[in-house]
């Protein structure tokens, strides 16, 4: 999976709006997906 995709600026605008919290919840289901742990 590409981060790149991340970077975009409407992207990083979309993600600043976001709660510090939710962000990081965010970040743990995207790491979930582009790495699935058993």
């Amino acid at each position: 999976m590409s981060y790149s995709v991340f970077l975009h600026p409407q992207v990083v605008k979309f993600l600043k709006k976001i709660p510090k919290t939710d962000v990081e919840r965010i970040k743990t289901k995207l790491a979930e997906l582009s790495d699935p742990t058993p």
